[in-house]
């Protein structure tokens, strides 16, 4: 199995060192894991910066790139991509190398459902998941140069008092022009696990991946989105016998952002 969404020290969010997250990947019984750090244009948190240095992304990078204890480390990043910032990002990626994209839609107003009250306040729970499912898919109608949409329904995963999953039973619109524009695209999503604890469910839910592969959707990917080495393949077996049970034949590896399919 692969865990393709995880951060270590050059991400403003981990102190992780990639060599510990490469053999945590081995431990978990996992063969090939891709460092995805943060790269984030223009945001501004309420708390302070959200900075990132592509040379200490590539530094991270290259200290693993020939592998750890039989674990193959590619070389990915999480773009958090919004309708103003994605004509930079277009050209901030004309001159970097990577093996993986993950788009992935984190502020809406300025605001991330991360902070909790400061984006949910003053709005229904459905207000805040739709607002953030529409930016997500302005987004992906602008900007094309990614390989998976990350962590689909990620307001969820902060909602601890009202644990809800974002699925197709309440916003089956809105995912479904979403998932018709990534799979037009030739572009995948991801099964992100992070969220099952609050949820129940990774991110994206079961029943979106279900309509993903409906739609004639085949680039999938999973990830942990760790930021320390405890959490790296966190609940892939489980997930990976929900994944089978919904009809999920195949997973996908990158390599110079090309997708290579294997067996589930």
């Amino acid at each position: 199995m692969f865990d393709y969404h995880m951060h270590t020290k050059s991400s403003f969010d981990s102190t992780a060192e990639p060599a510990d997250m490469a053999k945590a990947a081995k431990n978990a019984g996992l063969s090939e894991i891709c460092l995805t750090n943060h790269v984030d244009i223009n945001h501004v948190f309420p708390k302070g910066s959200f900075p990132f240095d592509l040379n200490e992304i590539a530094a991270d990078y290259a200290s693993v790139k020939e592998g750890v204890d039989g674990v193959t480390v590619k070389y990915g990043v999480e773009l958090g991509v919004e309708t103003c910032t994605a004509a930079e990002y277009e050209q901030l990626l004309d001159k970097l190398d990577f093996d993986f994209i993950i788009c992935s839609q984190h502020f809406v107003n300025g605001i991330d459902p991360f902070f909790g009250d400061e984006y949910f306040s003053g709005k229904t729970l459905r207000e805040a998941f739709e607002q953030h499912l529409l930016a997500n898919l302005e987004v992906l109608r602008r900007f094309k140069r990614y390989s998976v949409v990350g962590h689909l329904g990620y307001p969820a995963k902060y909602c601890k008092d009202t644990p809800t999953v974002i699925g197709m039973s309440d916003y089956g619109d809105i995912i479904d022009e979403i998932l018709k524009t990534v799979i037009a695209d030739g572009k995948g999503i991801e099964v992100n696990t992070s969220g099952i604890a609050i949820t129940g469910e990774p991110m994206a839910a079961y029943s979106v991946v279900a309509r993903f592969l409906e739609l004639g959707g085949e680039i999938v990917t999973m990830g942990s989105d760790s930021h320390d080495p405890s959490r790296v393949g966190d609940r892939f077996h489980e997930v990976r016998e929900r994944l089978l049970s919904i009809g999920l034949k195949y997973v996908c590896t990158f390599s110079q952002m090309n997708p290579e399919f294997h067996l589930l």
